[in-house]
């Protein structure tokens, strides 16, 4: 008898801290939106993405689809993913220069260590290491982004920095 309550107050206690999460990070997405406002040259919705990560730290860097959103001199990258079905978006994850965007302090600033815009089957693949006592290697790679868009994106070139290894 116990069981028959345990498992619905566990299964709903989930519920609500991914409910009580993903209504903090829906705050902050908004609150990118409405700051960028007319900066926003193009906004991606659904973008599919396959991403890997190898070392301690890989919270935050898996998901299947992404919104990639396109400044002049940056771009943004959310997450969408789902754990057991619930739908989960990550942290903004922030590639650029402008010392402007560090406003978001919810965000993670990355910089990639390799770049290439048609690799593969021409898709977009970003890699860059997040340092730590255990680097954390993590590879983005997104798929079906028009030649359009990768144009916007060539500013990323400015951004590579060279891995020094052990």
């Amino acid at each position: 008898m116990p069981a028959i309550i345990f498992i619905p107050l566990v299964i709903c206690a989930l519920l609500l801290f991914n409910h009580l999460i993903n209504k903090q990070k829906r705050k902050n997405y908004d609150k990118l939106f409405d700051t960028l406002g007319s900066r926003i040259h193009i906004h991606l919705q659904n973008v599919k993405a396959e991403t890997s990560s190898i070392g301690a730290k890989n919270g935050g860097y898996h998901f299947f689809r992404a919104e990639l959103i396109i400044t002049e001199d940056a771009l943004i990258i959310f997450g969408r993913g789902s754990i057991l079905g619930l739908r989960q978006l990550t942290d903004p994850l922030i590639l650029t220069k402008n010392p402007d965007y560090r406003y978001f302090s919810f965000a993670k600033f990355i910089q990639p260590v390799r770049l290439e815009l048609n690799s593969f089957q021409e898709d977009i693949h970003i890699g860059f290491v997040q340092p730590g006592i255990i680097d954390t290697e993590v590879d983005f790679q997104f798929k079906d982004v028009s030649d359009e868009v990768k144009q916007h994106l060539l500013f990323l070139n400015a951004l590579k920095t060279v891995r020094k290894h052990a």
